[in-house]
């Protein structure tokens, strides 16, 4: 039978954030079913099922659905077709959204459309790039550092290497420590393939 992973207070799911476990909710005399407490953006505290956060039927403490609105699979406000946000920024340009550009949330909070927390991107690329350096920021404290592939711990890029692949993309890694076990790893891969074409007669 699979373990459930309990919620982290403070994940966000739509415009509900986790605050803690709530008392359970009895469906029958000889079953009860886990809940938690949860903050609606506009102030509203519940209780929700945890399935029912991760399958995304409960994003809102109702207020979304009062005010003729609903959220995107992708987690953005959307009234009728459009997305809210988009909506934002074409009112503050005067002008539909260019060719090409994104609008990116400034606090990863999808559901937060103020004028003040929407950037306005050039290209996805560059979007990408807002969500990588506030990532490297949360972790470290410094938004130019990068992640190393091997042992996930953030550096400053000149203490990396640096190896641009077409399929696997840029990836950076540690010398000499972590590029002296990367080797071992390839080593070890092509001995244990090699055992394997030994075995089945392969010449």
């Amino acid at each position: 039978m699979a373990v459930r992973k309990p919620i982290i207070p403070g994940t966000r799911f739509g415009r509900l954030v986790v605050q803690g476990a709530a008392p359970p909710l009895k469906s029958s005399p000889s079953r009860t079913r886990l809940q938690v407490y949860v903050l609606c953006d506009c102030g509203t505290s519940k209780m929700v099922l945890p399935e029912n956060l991760k399958s995304g039927n409960t994003n809102s403490c109702g207020c979304l659905a009062k005010a003729g609105r609903t959220i995107s699979p992708q987690g953005y406000l959307r009234e009728g077709r459009k997305l809210e946000h988009i909506e934002v920024v074409e009112r503050a340009l005067g002008k539909r959204l260019p060719k090409g550009a994104q609008v990116h949330h400034w606090n990863e909070n999808r559901t937060d459309n103020r004028n003040s927390n929407l950037v306005i991107c050039p290209n996805r690329a560059y979007h990408i790039l807002l969500h990588y350096r506030t990532k490297a920021y949360d972790a470290c404290g410094h938004a130019d550092w990068v992640k190393c592939t091997f042992c996930k711990r953030y550096d400053d890029p000149k203490n990396l290497h640096k190896n641009e692949q077409i399929r696997s993309g840029v990836r950076y890694w540690h010398v000499p420590l972590c590029a002296a076990a990367i080797a071992m790893q390839a080593r070890q891969r092509k001995k244990k393939t090699s055992r394997k074409l030994d075995a089945i007669g392969f010449q």
